[in-house]
């Protein structure tokens, strides 16, 4: 009997985003020839097999997780169910990202104010880490915005979520998925307190050692005394509940002033 034929527009690919990705990133697709009744994959690399199914969204637009064995700059391009690739369909190109190792240089806690910068060090198998690419910090369940130049992370801390652990996991995404193959841990600690300051009194010519004690008065990195507007270096002492800061030469038309140390 006669069978039905008919012909179809072929697909343009216009766009594909985000450029740099891992495996299991769903890439969007825009172009022109999608159909919902066509079953179509996105084919990567050079043949390799790596295929994933291509959800079709409208005529414009598609979506595909990646699917690579290879990683680098791949290219991409879009297959019918058999795998034959659909002529107009133009390949792009995507950079597939190894996971990473993530370390830290000290121990990693923080206020439960949260708004502390921290560093993390990343290293891979890839031979760049893209700088412009969507890297974030993720403490726990929440993710935060992160900048990363050469193998440095630096992102700022959010706050602690009350009725929740104090200990989080930290670990670094990459445009919403998971990035590092390893995981990190990160307390938060209540803000400092300061309790009390001895001596209250001293000279105006500074260079008097101030005691201040209190509660919580762990070592983030540089502590300081701020005088008023002064501020100068402090340091722990051995028991780390008090910090010692000099004080500084003032004008004594300045009066009372009040001192407290920085974290």
């Amino acid at each position: 009997g006669n069978q039905s034929f008919s012909f179809v527009q072929p697909i343009v690919l216009h766009s594909v985003s985000p450029k740099t990705a891992v495996n299991g990133t769903d890439l969007f697709l825009t172009g022109k020839g999608f159909r919902r009744n066509v079953t179509i994959k996105c084919s990567f690399g050079n043949g390799h097999g790596d295929f994933s199914l291509a959800k079709v969204v409208s005529s414009t637009r598609a979506s595909c997780p990646v699917v690579a064995r290879t990683f680098g700059y791949i290219g991409l391009s879009v297959v019918t169910s058999d795998n034959m690739r659909i002529s107009g369909a133009k390949a792009a190109e995507i950079y597939n990202h190894p996971l990473v190792a993530v370390t830290a240089n000290k121990t990693l806690f923080g206020s439960d104010a949260g708004g502390q910068e921290i560093e993390l060090l990343i290293s891979s198998e890839a031979d760049e880490l893209l700088e412009h690419s969507a890297i974030g910090c993720l403490f726990g369940h929440r993710s935060v915005p992160a900048t990363v130049t050469r193998s440095v992370v630096k992102c700022m801390t959010p706050p602690w979520e009350p009725q929740t652990p104090r200990n989080v996991t930290l670990t670094v995404n990459l445009n919403g998925m998971e990035f590092s193959k390893n995981v990190l841990n990160f307390e938060y600690i209540e803000a400092p307190r300061v309790t009390k300051i001895h001596p209250v009194y001293v000279s105006t010519s500074g260079g008097t050692h101030v005691v201040v004690s209190g509660v919580n008065l762990l070592p983030m990195g540089r502590v300081s005394c701020r005088f008023g507007n002064h501020q100068t270096y402090g340091y722990f002492d051995s028991t780390l509940i008090s910090v010692a800061c000099l004080t500084p030469s003032i004008d004594q038309r300045e009066g009372e002033i009040y001192a407290y140390p920085l974290f």
